[in-house]
C-alpha cells in the first residue's frame, strides 16, 4: 500500500513538472506571437509611410530645391530659365542664371514656374562659375527647349489656331471610330444571342 502511494506520488509530481514546463512553453509562444505581431505592425507603418512618400512624389514632382530649374514668369526678365542656387526663406530664392542672361537675384517664388529639370552639381550658395561648369556638363536648359511646353509658347497665334483646329479633328475621327467599334460589337453580341437561342429551340 505504501509503495502504491509512493507510485501515485511519483506520478503527480511528474505531471505537475510537466504542466509546468507547459506553462513556461505556453508563455514562451505567447511571446514569440506578441513580438511577431508589433513586428507586422511596424513593417505596417513603414510601408504605409513609405507608400505616402511615394504618392507625394507622384503628385508633388517638383519641388522648390537648390538645383531646380526655374523659368521666370513676372517681371522684365520673363521667359528666362535660372537655377535655383539658395532658399531665403518661404516666399523667396536666389536664382542664377549665367548663360541665360539672369543675374543673380533674389526673387519672390510667385514669379517663378517650377520645372521637373534639376541642375546636377549645383549646391547651396554656388559661386557663379560653379554653375557655369555644372550647366556646360548636364545642359537642362538643352532639354527643357525640347519640351512640349517650351515649343508651345514659342507658338503664334496663328499656329495655335491651326493646333486647335487640328486637334478637333483627331477627336472627332477618334469620335467616329469608337462610335463605328460599338456598332459592330453590339452587333456581335445580337448574332450570338440570336444563335444562342435558335440552338435552344
Amino acid at each position: 500500500m505504501s509503495q502504491f502511494i509512493f507510485q501515485i506520488k511519483f506520478i503527480q509530481t511528474n505531471l505537475n513538472s510537466i504542466s509546468d514546463s507547459l506553462n513556461y512553453f505556453e508563455r514562451g509562444l505567447w511571446l514569440i506571437e506578441y513580438i511577431l505581431i508589433i513586428y507586422i505592425i511596424l513593417i505596417k507603418r513603414i510601408f504605409k509611410q513609405q507608400k505616402k512618400f511615394v504618392l507625394l512624389e507622384m503628385v508633388l514632382g517638383k519641388f522648390v530645391e537648390v538645383g531646380r530649374v526655374v523659368k521666370i514668369n513676372y517681371g522684365p526678365q520673363e521667359g528666362k530659365l535660372a537655377t535655383i542656387v539658395e532658399i531665403l526663406n518661404d516666399k523667396r530664392v536666389l536664382i542664377d542664371g549665367p548663360t541665360t542672361g539672369v543675374q543673380r537675384q533674389v526673387i519672390p517664388i510667385r514669379r517663378l514656374t517650377l520645372t521637373k529639370f534639376n541642375l546636377k552639381g549645383a549646391t547651396r550658395g554656388a559661386r557663379t562659375g560653379v554653375i557655369t561648369k555644372a550647366i556646360k556638363k548636364s545642359d537642362p536648359f538643352a532639354q527643357y527647349q525640347n519640351t512640349s511646353c517650351c515649343q508651345e509658347t514659342k507658338l503664334t497665334d496663328f499656329d495655335r489656331f491651326r493646333v486647335m483646329i487640328l486637334r478637333k479633328r483627331r477627336s472627332a475621327l477618334l469620335s467616329t471610330q469608337l462610335k463605328s467599334l460599338r456598332k459592330n460589337n453590339a452587333g456581335g453580341k445580337a448574332a450570338a444571342q440570336a444563335k444562342g437561342g435558335n440552338k435552344k429551340k
